[in-house]
């Protein structure tokens, strides 16, 4: 395997990520007039065509909205390109995350440089309670951040498993 392939994999899962976000976007955008609704799986999963001038899953910042959101998610997309490309060497796994992460981003910010705000459509409610609707942006920065946390603390357990000494003195692990 060569050392690049975990940087380009990595790479690959943003564009991967990106091409659904964006064509998903593309079809409910032409096929479903703003605020329309279709059921999926009755009322639990529903399509409805919204557009956020905010944050992932409706969190809004009133006048902060706008080209202030998209000049710092344009900031956060650069920092976290640099940080895929300096942690190229961590592995195929971690590169993976961090490219649902990017991709995530970008899909987004393609979004508030062509619309000034975010297209989402997936509409989620269970017993009377519904999500805020997102997009499948907002999913793969949501389960990339995940897989990073639960890796990052499987990892700590793991180190501190094996830095552990008993009262004897002998290493745990």
């Amino acid at each position: 395997m060569s050392a690049r392939t975990p940087l380009l994999l990595g790479l690959a899962t943003a564009c991967i990520a990106v091409a659904l976000d964006q064509l998903t976007k593309a079809a409910v955008s032409a096929e479903l007039p703003l605020y329309e609704t279709i059921p999926v799986i009755g009322e639990v999963v529903r399509i409805t065509h919204t557009r956020n001038p905010g944050i992932a899953f409706g969190i809004s910042f009133g006048m902060m909205n706008g080209w202030f959101l998209t000049a710092l998610t344009a900031c956060g997309v650069a920092a976290l390109a640099v940080y895929l490309i300096r942690q190229r060497s961590q592995g195929i796994g971690k590169m993976i995350m961090l490219g649902l992460i990017l991709g995530g981003a970008v899909g987004n910010l393609i979004d508030r440089f062509r619309l000034g705000e975010v297209v989402d459509f997936l509409d989620i409610g269970v017993a009377g309670y519904r999500w805020p609707v997102f997009n499948i942006a907002d999913s793969v920065v949501v389960i990339g951040v995940g897989l990073l946390l639960l890796v990052d603390r499987r990892t700590s357990d793991l180190g501190r498993a094996a830095s552990y000494r008993d009262p004897d003195g002998r290493r745990g692990g």
